[in-house]
């Protein structure tokens, strides 16, 4: 786990693979479309409703 001091007013997590530090270097990274981050938070939603976190997932879009 890495705690980043950014100024954010909120919580949030991001989840990337990383097996060792320079795996946190995102410099090389592409930007990824809409429609990519969009099925990838969908695909996050279900999982967690199928974990039973429900309550702490947002309704459907």
């Amino acid at each position: 786990m890495m705690i980043a001091g950014f100024e954010v007013p909120h919580l949030h997590i991001h989840v990337a693979p990383a097996w060792t530090m320079t795996d946190l270097d995102f410099s090389w990274a592409a930007q990824a479309t809409d429609k990519e981050l969009d099925a990838a938070a969908q695909k996050l939603r279900t999982a967690l409703r199928e974990l039973g976190f429900t309550h702490a997932v947002p309704p459907r879009p």
